[in-house]
Formats: C-alpha cells, sequence, structure tokens
C-alpha cells in the first residue's frame, strides 16, 4: 500500500511540475538567468526544453561545472543563449 502511495504523490509532484514550466513559457521575461545551467546540459530534459521555449531580451547562463571537452555540451548551453 505505501508503494502505490509514493508512486501517487510522486505523479502528482511531476504534473505539478508540468503544470508550472507551462505557465511559466507563457509569459515574456525582460531577462532569465539560470544558476546550475549544467543541468540543461542534456536537450532531451524537461528542464532544457522549457528554458529554450522563454521568450526573453537577455539570458544568463552560471555554471560552476567544466566543460569535459565535449562539443555536445557546450552546444546545449550555446543553442540556449542565441535566442
Amino acid at each position: 500500500m505505501n508503494m502505490i502511495h509514493t508512486h501517487t504523490h510522486a505523479r502528482a509532484r511531476a504534473h505539478t511540475r508540468v503544470y508550472a514550466y507551462i505557465q511559466v513559457t507563457k509569459r515574456y521575461w525582460r531577462y532569465v538567468a539560470i544558476d546550475e545551467a549544467h543541468r540543461i546540459k542534456n536537450e532531451e530534459s524537461l528542464l532544457s526544453m522549457v528554458a529554450r521555449q522563454l521568450q526573453t531580451n537577455g539570458r544568463l547562463l552560471i555554471t560552476g561545472t567544466p566543460l569535459q571537452n565535449n562539443l555536445h555540451e557546450l552546444w546545449a548551453l550555446l543553442n540556449f543563449g542565441k535566442k
């Protein structure tokens, strides 16, 4: 019974998170700064997809994680900053 409750709670949190992301992308933002920007290096992650949909004048990525000589990771970060 506890496992079912945990699964239901996790699903509810996921739906809430997706709803919040949808609400964020509907607004126009003057500037967006993303701390822990290494989290958007995976272009297929929900956070990365939402971040690329943001309508902004300016974008700033902040990360302490170095790039590991990986052009795909660099492209994912620069792709966010190009808009």
